[in-house]
């Protein structure tokens, strides 16, 4: 729990979305049924597409985990391999 909160922690300061709303876009990832390791590394890429659409983390969150679903994609560990 500590790499979470962690996590959290530092994709607020780093990004344009509060620690609160980098760790609801953490349980919405959690929700839509991706394991912990996974929702961790698909979460900056969240953030980025959120932030790079003007959407907000839920919808980004809806959206890349159908779109992984529909092509049975799995999180990888690095923004450049979400």
């Amino acid at each position: 729990m500590e790499e979470v909160r962690q996590t959290a922690l530092r994709l607020g300061a780093d990004t344009m979305f509060s620690t609160q709303q980098a760790s609801d876009a953490f349980l919405q990832l959690l929700t839509a049924g991706l394991d912990l390791i996974r929702a961790l590394a698909a979460l900056p890429a969240i953030l980025d597409g959120a932030a790079a659409s003007g959407s907000d983390l839920g919808t980004a969150a809806d959206l890349v985990t159908n779109v992984m679903s529909a092509f049975n994609l799995e999180a990888a560990g690095s923004r450049t391999d979400c």
